[in-house]
């Protein structure tokens, strides 16, 4: 065998290595991502029980009735990844101005 053919079969090879190890990056890549949606979900359950742990039982009557409005507007007027980065507030107000 001639030495150009050696060369060209030994840069098949490691091109056809080359294009084996980008499609493996790739598919570590895909599961990495997976991973890390999981484990933020997991924390953001995980976060939502022990708030709502926390909040059971809990007294609200030590609380002012402005004090507990101060704190649902905080929360109405928060933008939401659901509702397109809108507040809950935002969003119940399009709903109500599209009915009437």
């Amino acid at each position: 065998m001639s030495t150009t053919k050696i060369n060209s079969w030994l840069s098949l090879g490691a091109n056809i290595g080359v294009v084996i190890g980008l499609v493996l990056v790739a598919y570590q890549i895909n599961q990495e991502a997976e991973l890390t949606k999981i484990q933020l979900f997991s924390e953001a359950t995980s976060s939502r029980k022990e708030f709502n742990q926390a909040m059971m039982g809990t007294d609200l009557s030590v609380h002012s009735q402005r004090h507990l409005n101060k704190v649902a507007r905080q929360l109405n007027d928060r933008p939401r990844k659901t509702f397109g980065f809108y507040s809950p507030a935002e969003k119940f107000h399009e709903c109500v101005a599209s009915t009437g």
